[in-house]
């Protein structure tokens, strides 16, 4: 792979359809949004509950949304740019493929540990209530971030040509390169996805109901958990992640019938579907799915965000009635 480049390679100045243009452009918005969700959710898991009941599962889940506004963020401004100015330095478009590589690797890693920790609360209960959770949540936080970075270094120093994302950005003739390491963590996220999914199903139906209900009336009425509630239940979660594993690798590979594309226009629309699920679909999942962080964030919007004079319609306000002075009172 050619480590250095000259700014003044030659780019060739392939424009895209304009029905595409219009939709980066459409997509950029859309990604403010979604992102804006992701914040909401992120604030949510943090002072939505007990702050000091913090579970992994749900820590993990932020960290997701951390590198999906990050990497939908970096993609969604590039995508602008170069619909509407045309293509990108060749630094700028290779810096925004490793951003969006190396937050790919990331989500796709939290993934594999979401499900894992799940395996293990039902496998290895003892072993995992012992656990010191804060230090190993950022153990493996750290540990997650440079795996991912050092997957990325790798896959393309190891490659022979620019790969069709960076191509795509920079006007670059579309050569037939693309990376399986991506691929094969999202098959191998998936493959943990499903198993865990069943057995925890599994699990969950031959658990005696009784203690299940025992369980649920006592939580109900004393706050005795040892975490927060999840913020999604496993089929929520099973089927949010299904729809990032799907749209980033399955439907790709699907369109094009496992062949690389060969313009850019294959390739934006190749992702296309990614795109609108990470930057807008996934984050309305989650206030859909759990009704409590829109309560949540319209509670914290009237509180600490909207100005006085919107108080009149502040449905939290609560505005004593006027005492009017009797007759005896006035004189």
């Amino acid at each position: 792979m050619v480590l250095i480049f000259e700014p003044n390679d030659v780019q060739d100045t392939l424009e895209l359809h304009y029905l595409l243009k219009i939709d980066l452009c459409i997509e950029f918005f859309l990604t403010l949004i979604g992102n804006g969700l992701c914040l909401a959710v992120m604030n949510y898991e943090q002072f939505g509950g007990d702050p000091m009941k913090r579970g992994i599962e749900n820590k993990l889940i932020s960290s997701v949304c951390i590198a999906q506004i990050l990497g939908m963020f970096s993609s969604a401004t590039i995508s602008l740019v170069r619909a509407l100015y045309g293509p990108v330095n060749i630094i700028v478009a290779t810096t925004v493929w490793f951003i969006l590589a190396s937050l790919n690797h990331f989500a796709s890693l939290s993934l594999m540990l979401m499900f894992s920790n799940k395996n293990l609360n039902i496998l290895a209960f003892n072993f995992v209530s012992h656990m010191d959770e804060n230090f190993w949540f950022w153990f493996l936080q750290i540990l997650n971030v440079s795996l991912s970075s050092i997957l990325s270094f790798i896959v393309y120093f190891l490659s022979q040509s620019y790969f069709p994302v960076i191509s795509s950005y920079a006007g670059l003739p579309i050569t037939p390169e693309h990376s399986k390491v991506t691929f094969v963590l999202m098959a191998l996220g998936a493959l943990i996805m499903f198993v865990s999914y069943f057995c925890i199903k599994i699990y969950k139906t031959i658990q005696d109901p009784e203690s299940q209900d025992q369980n649920q009336v006592e939580s109900n009425l004393f706050n005795n958990l040892v975490h927060n509630p999840n913020i999604l239940n496993d089929i929520q979660l099973f089927l949010v992640c299904t729809a990032f594993l799907a749209t980033g690798g399955l439907i790709p590979l699907a369109i094009f019938q496992g062949q690389p594309p060969d313009t850019p226009d294959e390739v934006f629309l190749s992702f296309l579907p990614g795109r609108w699920v990470f930057g807008f679909i996934n984050p309305m999942l989650f206030f859909y799915f759990n009704p409590a962080i829109g309560a949540h964030f319209k509670r914290d919007f009237w509180e600490d965000w909207a100005p006085g004079w919107l108080d009149k319609y502040n449905p939290y306000l609560i505005t004593l009635p006027q005492v009017v002075p009797g007759p005896s009172e006035s004189q």
